[in-house]
């Protein structure tokens, strides 16, 4: 019986870890984690093996403190077409109160509401990696770092709000 158990252990951590190696040239150059910083943001985004990605989008409020609007989903490349189909309504989290969530979700989206958040599907251009970036629509992202990702997600947990608007 521990030999079954050992064997069938065994043939589901190399399936799992083989994950990656059912992945195109192109699509490697999709996986891992990526960043994109301007002054008032910062926008990580994490392509897993599985297909799974992850969205951070971090503001600044003018008002002060800080807001994350997280969605997940899946991810697929299609010639030089990068589909993202988010799942589910994006989580907020944020120092400050419900007003504060209010103006974040302006400046994150202002054109959007939570609901029409909910199972987005977005596109990019995806010409692969140059100089060590990631081209979106022609925009270079940069590689991130573990750490800066765990960062996006303990300040998530720590400021995770239920929030109807």
């Amino acid at each position: 019986m521990k030999v079954v158990a050992y064997s069938f252990s065994f043939i589901l951590l190399f399936l799992l870890s083989s994950c990656s190696l059912l992945l195109s040239d192109a699509e490697r150059q999709v996986v891992g984690q990526w960043k994109q910083v301007t002054l008032v943001s910062k926008n990580y985004m994490e392509f897993g093996a599985d297909h799974s990605v992850t969205n951070y989008i971090q503001v600044n409020i003018p008002m002060g403190g800080k807001a994350l609007m997280v969605a997940r989903g899946s991810w697929s490349l299609e010639n030089e077409e990068l589909r993202i189909q988010y799942k589910g309504t994006p989580e907020i989290a944020t120092e400050g109160s419900a007003k504060t969530i209010e103006k974040a979700i302006e400046l994150i989206a202002p054109e959007l509401n939570m609901e029409a958040l909910e199972d987005q599907e977005v596109s990019f251009s995806c010409t692969g990696q140059k100089n060590d970036k990631l081209q979106l629509d022609g925009v270079g992202w940069k590689p991130a770092s573990s750490s800066e990702i765990q960062e996006m997600e303990q300040f998530r947990k720590e400021h995770s709000k239920k929030t109807e608007l």
